[in-house]
């Protein structure tokens, strides 16, 4: 699998038992472009081992309801995934028609274009496989108003940080504790331990 990605989380027991006490999870985010992430992509269970692995050409897009605000959970009224990147998918409120390949759309970007009356949230959407199950959840959300397109391009990289009762889809802002885990062809796989005194996560290079 030439475009797949992996990341290790480990967790010690104590670090475990006192983010249990604390109702927490494990918060793993991606960035749309160049913006921070704004939604909970995958939110894990504390357990000492964690492998989640996905593919970086595997993207869909998505239309919903959801505003964007912090700590709703985005729900989708269509989705598409996998989608084709340099197309076009528009959303006519029924769900998406069948996608158009519009000249200046670069590879690995994927446009949506609102055509209902009103503003609606699209973003792209990735599935990712935790420990052997598979989960599908937004990656990030947009509000698009009425008659425009939105270019969507993701980025090999993640935020983790932990926070207490949330969950995957979720409308948020990465804590001031979040570690960033930059991929690239020469770096598919990588590990990071958390660490209970810093109360954050620390890459293993």
């Amino acid at each position: 699998m030439t475009d797949g990605y992996t990341l290790e989380l480990d967790i010690d027991e104590v670090a475990c038992d006192a983010l249990r006490r604390d109702d927490a999870v494990v918060v793993v985010a991606k960035p749309a472009g160049n913006a921070d992430p704004n939604v909970a992509w995958l939110t894990l269970e504390v357990v000492p081992r964690t492998t989640v692995s996905w593919r970086e050409s595997r993207y869909g897009v998505y239309a919903s309801g959801t505003a964007v605000s912090g700590g709703a959970v985005v729900e989708f009224l269509d989705r598409v995934a996998p989608a084709i990147d340099r197309m076009t998918y528009r959303f006519g409120g029924g769900g998406f028609g069948e996608p158009v390949a519009v000249a200046g759309v670069p590879s690995g970007h994927y446009d949506v274009r609102n055509e209902t009356a009103s503003p609606a949230t699209f973003g792209l959407v990735q599935s990712a496989t935790v420990n052997g199950s598979e989960h599908l959840s937004p990656v990030h959300a947009v509000v698009v108003p009425p008659g425009f397109t939105a270019d969507f391009a993701a980025a090999a990289k993640l935020y983790v940080w932990v926070r207490s009762r949330i969950a995957a889809g979720s409308i948020v802002a990465p804590s001031a504790d979040v570690t960033t885990i930059a991929f690239d062809r020469e770096r598919r796989a990588r590990r990071c331990r958390y660490d209970g005194a810093m109360r954050a996560f620390v890459t293993d290079e």
